[in-house]
């Protein structure tokens, strides 16, 4: 899933790139991806495998979310953010 997502961002910024003028390569640096940034938004990026899903019956914002590598999550803002 991140290896896929990596390659989706890196594609679209070649395709967006500004042609070079003819004898002049575009280069690529830290520049050119210091807007990008990998982050942590929960389960799936962990484990990749969701084992079970169980939505509090009288909250419907709080979730748990058991991962395949044996991790439970909880968010209380609807996966906004998990701890």
């Amino acid at each position: 899933m991140k290896t896929g997502f990596l390659l989706l961002v890196l594609s679209t910024v070649l395709l967006l790139a500004p042609a070079a003028p003819q004898g002049h390569p575009t280069r690529m640096n830290s520049a050119t991806f210091s807007g990008l940034e990998l982050r942590n938004i929960g389960p799936a990026l962990m484990a990749g495998r969701i084992a079970d899903i169980a939505i509090h019956p009288g909250d419907q914002s709080t979730w748990y979310v058991a991962v395949g590598s044996g991790g439970v999550w909880k968010t209380t803002n609807a996966a906004t953010t998990w701890e």
